[in-house]
Parts: C-alpha cells; sequence; structure tokens
C-alpha cells in the first residue's frame, strides 16, 4: 500500500502513472481510499479525483 497526499487534481494521472511503472506486475485498477469524515469534502474530494484521472464533468 502507498499513501500520496496529490495536492491537485492535474498531478493525479501523472502520479498514479508513476506509481503503477514501478510495480513489477501489470495493473489493471487502481483503488483509491480517502477518509474524510465531512460528506461535503468527501465529495469534493471524488469530484478531484474524477477530474484529475479525465472522467466526469
Amino acid at each position: 500500500m502507498v499513501a500520496v497526499d496529490i495536492g491537485e487534481s492535474r498531478n493525479l494521472a501523472d502520479l498514479l502513472e508513476q506509481l503503477t511503472d514501478r510495480l513489477v506486475v501489470d495493473v489493471d485498477e487502481v483503488i483509491v481510499q480517502n477518509l474524510i469524515a465531512d460528506h461535503e469534502n468527501a465529495l469534493r474530494s471524488h469530484e478531484l479525483l474524477a477530474e484529475g484521472v479525465g472522467i466526469g464533468d
């Protein structure tokens, strides 16, 4: 498991690619877990995640 603080959504796709390139095996998916108690902040985090990997509006 790797813990990372991304900072900005535009960095996310590059960071995920770097992380998966370091692994010995092929990567089909990445699971992201965030521990955010506040619903609005959690929703915003998911929106930024979607934006960072190029899905969503």
